[in-house]
């Protein structure tokens, strides 16, 4: 749960750097760059994971790798919200929740090794 608030409040915090960087001055672009090289790819630069209407590929990666995570987490949730009764979800869903957040925790580990 904390790192699903967490995915969402850096959401949030990237929205509001982004708007304050400025990428012709000095500091915006150190800053630019430290966002590039502390996020990795999560998929090609072309791709329409970054159709949202940004303006530096920097800010899409980390946008797209914290979509990524809050995704991940959400699907873990689902476990606890199952079994503590606070949500009536079939045993299917929960599985499904599961393996996708699996799929997401492999595809991360296999971008790391790669």
């Amino acid at each position: 749960m904390c790192s699903a608030v967490a995915s969402v409040y850096t959401l949030w915090r990237l929205q509001e750097k982004e708007k304050t960087v400025d990428r012709k001055e000095g500091e915006g672009v150190v800053e630019a760059k430290k966002i590039e090289k502390s996020v990795p790819f999560p998929s090609p630069p072309n791709s329409l994971s970054c159709f949202s209407g940004l303006t530096d590929i920097r800010f899409c990666r980390e946008r797209a790798t914290t979509r990524t995570q809050l995704v991940s987490d959400l699907c873990d949730i689902t476990i606890p919200i199952s079994s503590l009764g606070l949500a009536n979800l079939d045993d299917g869903l929960v599985g499904i929740a599961g393996t996708i957040s699996s799929l997401i925790g492999l595809h991360s580990a296999w971008k790391k090794t790669a």
